[in-house]
Formats: C-alpha cells, sequence, structure tokens
C-alpha cells in the first residue's frame, strides 16, 4: 500500500481539491481570494502559495480559465456578450474583453469569429540573421519564423494556426514593417499577437517583462510555477515570434547559452547584435559586473 512521506502532503491536497471544487460551483460568484482561503481554512498567503503549488496556476488565474471556457460555450450557441458577462459573473462586457485579451488575445467577437474577421498579411524578409517569414494583423505581429529553407513548411503551419483567417500577399507592407522592427527602441514598442495556453503566455511575457539575460527556472518563477522549467523550456521552443520575445537570452543555469530553436550559430549572432546596438543595458545573471544592450521592446495584445 502507497504510503505519503509526509502526512501534510494528503491534508494539502485535500484543501486544494475543497478550493478547486468551491471555484468550480461558485465560479459566477467570482469569488475573491479571501474567500477561497477562508472556505478550504488557510491564511491568503498560504493558500495563494499551496494552490498555485499543486494547481500550477494561481487561485485566480484557475478561475478565470473556468470563466473563460463558460464564456466560450455561451459565445458559441449565440448568446450576446452582454448576457455571457452576466451569465459568468462579469460586471461588464469590458472586463470579458479583457479577460479574453489576457487568455486567448482576441477578443469575444473575434473568438465568435474564429479568426474569420482577420486578415494575415505576410511576406519573406531579409535580417541580419536569414531570411524569416512575418505575418502581420491589425491587431499586431502574429508570426515570425527563419525560414531555413522550410517556407512551405512555415506557410502550410501558419495557415492552420489562423486556418479562417483572410491571407494576403503583401511584400510592400511587410518590407517596410521589417525596417521598422530592425530600428525599434523601448520607446518605439511592437504590439504581438500571440497564440498560446496561458502558460506559454505568461512565460513569453515574463521574457518580454525581463530586463536582463535569464534562466528557465528564473522564467518558470515568474510565471508562478517555480519547478516547471522544463515547460518553460518547451514554451520557448513554441515561440512564435523570435527575436521580438528574445528566447535568445535564456542561458542554462551555469551561464552557457543551451540550445536555440534556430541553431546555436544564430543565438551567438542575436546575442552578439544585442551588444552592438546602442540602447538600455541588461545584466548577464552570473556575472552581473559584465553587461548586453537590450534590443527592444514589445507590448503584448
Amino acid at each position: 500500500m502507497y504510503r505519503w512521506e509526509n502526512p501534510h502532503h494528503a491534508k494539502d491536497y485535500l484543501s486544494i481539491a475543497r478550493a478547486i471544487s468551491f471555484l468550480q460551483s461558485h465560479q459566477t460568484e467570482q469569488p475573491t481570494l479571501d474567500a477561497v482561503a477562508n472556505y478550504v481554512g488557510i491564511s491568503r498567503f498560504h493558500f495563494q502559495r499551496l494552490f498555485s503549488r499543486w494547481a500550477g496556476v494561481s487561485p485566480k488565474n484557475y478561475l478565470g480559465v473556468l470563466t473563460l471556457n463558460s464564456a466560450k460555450s455561451l459565445l458559441r450557441r449565440g448568446v450576446s456578450t452582454l448576457d455571457v458577462s452576466e451569465e459568468v459573473g462579469l460586471s461588464s462586457t469590458s472586463r470579458l474583453h479583457d479577460l479574453f485579451i489576457k487568455h486567448e488575445c482576441i477578443t469575444p467577437a473575434q473568438y465568435r469569429a474564429n479568426g474569420r474577421d482577420l486578415v494575415l498579411q505576410w511576406g519573406v524578409v531579409s535580417t541580419p540573421f536569414g531570411e524569416a517569414l512575418l505575418a502581420t494583423t491589425e491587431l499586431g505581429i502574429c508570426s515570425l519564423k527563419f525560414i531555413d529553407n522550410n517556407l512551405t513548411e512555415l506557410m502550410t503551419q501558419l495557415q492552420n494556426d489562423w486556418h479562417l483567417s483572410k491571407f494576403e500577399h503583401s511584400p510592400k507592407l511587410i518590407e517596410t514593417l521589417n525596417r521598422e522592427l530592425l530600428t525599434r527602441t523601448q520607446n518605439n514598442p511592437q504590439n504581438v499577437l500571440l497564440k498560446g495556453t496561458p502558460f506559454q503566455q505568461s512565460i513569453w511575457k515574463a521574457l518580454i517583462d525581463s530586463p536582463s539575460l535569464t534562466h528557465y527556472s528564473s522564467l518558470a518563477e515568474q510565471a508562478g510555477c517555480p519547478k516547471s522549467y522544463r515547460a518553460a523550456a518547451n514554451a520557448l521552443g513554441e515561440n512564435p515570434v523570435p527575436v521580438l520575445i528574445p528566447c535568445h537570452h535564456v542561458l542554462r543555469r551555469h551561464g552557457t547559452l543551451g540550445g536555440y530553436r534556430y541553431g546555436i550559430v544564430r543565438k551567438h549572432a542575436l546575442l552578439a547584435w544585442d551588444i552592438a546596438r546602442a540602447g538600455a543595458k541588461i545584466t548577464n545573471p552570473d556575472n552581473p559586473s559584465s553587461t548586453l544592450i537590450h534590443h527592444g521592446a514589445i507590448r503584448p495584445r
């Protein structure tokens, strides 16, 4: 028979199980952190940490996902955004809008349309690191992939990801956008439109917000899941806009460069490019006295 190594583990598990059940049955009431903590009989601070450790997300994010799933179901049935907001326990359509932007990076109306209202303008551009497929929408850049002799494969993947959207080959617009990206600064951020799970989004945002070189474990900690460093590495591997989300800034714990989806040579080149550009300094976490140059910022949608 299996025995718990620590008797507190069983108690913690039951507490979190009760909390999840409470959140599921009371989601339309949008209970506060204090309300859930009081229900399971744990202090607010301890409950926040315990829930995040067991569930992998914070109580607030878990409630957000429950609310989002309910809202999606109603929208698919043709319910108006006003009625959806009321039925899922949100006080206004603006809160529903913010919920979708946070977790899905699209508006409720765009979710209902399932991408039909989006026009993707795409083209092939030259960068200091090789040719890339660049695609954008009115909401922001949605893809930047180095080609490396697989343009057909990348186009197929892009079309599958946005299969209900309209595609327009717009080489002049894309080339203009490419020039802007290569000269952007901290004071001229770039909007992006990202599809990903809440965990992937949290990892990407943590990297965007990081002022320095970082480690996989540090990103996982910033995202609220300190033990999920392998999942953080996988999330970076799915980064739809490399360079804009600087996954080349992530090092192994001992300071070595580690791997990179587009090759270690390109990672070296990207870091060298950062050093050569004017901008705000960023610090090497393994050698705080040394610095690199941050190549700019983006503003996620």
